[in-house]
């Protein structure tokens, strides 16, 4: 009896000891996220509290889906989003082949280009706004008088370089790292074959990479989805909406018009996008990023 009680204790201690982690991630993370889905299949305002919850099933997401703002939040996203990744992708893969070619001072380049992406998105918002306000912003006193965030085209356009200018970074980072870990027998096998420069590098190189990119892909989405202090301080998602944005959307809607099970609806259809692209660019790549 005693050892069938030591065995089974030896069982159970593993579980024990992960309960007081599970227990805390139920409470912070589990819980307000069902909350969350209850919540958006009612009509109620925090604002309002006495008026109490109406349930409304799928009308909130009916609602969302006809919404003429909240669609145009969404296509203002997805430029933004693939706008910025495809310059991210290019210029970080590139600085990433540099440093990665045996240059001089090559931790000093990586220090000194890795500084951005240390500044919070409101430092750097607060900056690139300080250059582009017509007042007393370095670009409109270049340009005598236009302020870039005054236009609806050119205002997309700042957010999406600042939003760059500060992530370029991350991206080579990573891209780096995967170049610095790739195995040497495929390289020395193209060499062998007579793979050089811009060959060896897209027919042997990329291929391996590629879950290194699905990665990168799949994170800097998710963050450009998620920004909204960026473009909140920058634009505020003017002008007349041409920046407004998915997390600008639903921060406005929870917190200045306070109809949190509508603002509810919102982070769960925003959370479905997210995962349809995340399925997207799995078939791309061709890869399973979670299984690895």
């Amino acid at each position: 009896m005693r050892d069938f009680l030591s065995r089974s204790q030896r069982k159970l201690a593993p579980y024990g000891f992960v309960l007081p982690a599970l227990l805390i991630l139920c409470s912070v993370l589990l819980f307000p996220l069902g909350y969350s889905l209850y919540m958006s299949l009612f009509r109620f305002s925090i604002a309002r509290p006495f008026l109490g919850q109406t349930f409304v099933g799928l009308d909130n997401y009916i609602m969302a889906l006809q919404d003429g703002p909240f669609l145009r939040a969404i296509r203002n996203t997805l430029v933004i989003t693939f706008s910025s990744l495809t310059i991210e992708l290019i210029i970080g893969t590139g600085i990433a082949v540099m440093l990665n070619s045996k240059v001089k001072l090559e931790s000093f380049y990586r220090t000194v280009l890795f500084f951005p992406v240390i500044m919070s998105y409101v430092v750097v918002a607060v900056l690139w706004r300080i250059m582009m306000v017509a007042e007393i912003g370095l670009v409109p006193f270049l340009t005598s008088g236009f302020a870039p965030l005054s236009n609806k085209a050119t205002a997309v356009l700042v957010v999406i370089l600042a939003n760059v200018w500060r992530n370029i970074p991350f991206v080579f980072t990573v891209v780096l790292a995967g170049f610095k870990s790739l195995p040497i027998e495929p390289l020395e096998a193209a060499v062998i074959d007579g793979a050089e420069g811009l060959k060896k590098f897209f027919n042997v190189i990329l291929p391996i990479m590629k879950p290194i990119f699905a990665v990168v892909l799949i994170m800097r989405t998710m963050d450009v989805f998620m920004m909204f202090d960026l473009v909140y301080i920058l634009t505020s998602g003017g002008p007349q909406g041409a920046t407004s944005t998915v997390s600008t959307f639903a921060v406005e809607t929870a917190f200045q018009y306070f109809d949190t099970g509508y603002a509810s609806a919102l982070s769960f259809i925003i959370f479905g996008i997210i995962l349809l692209i995340t399925v997207f660019y799995n078939k791309v790549f061709k890869t399973n990023v979670f299984a690895k």
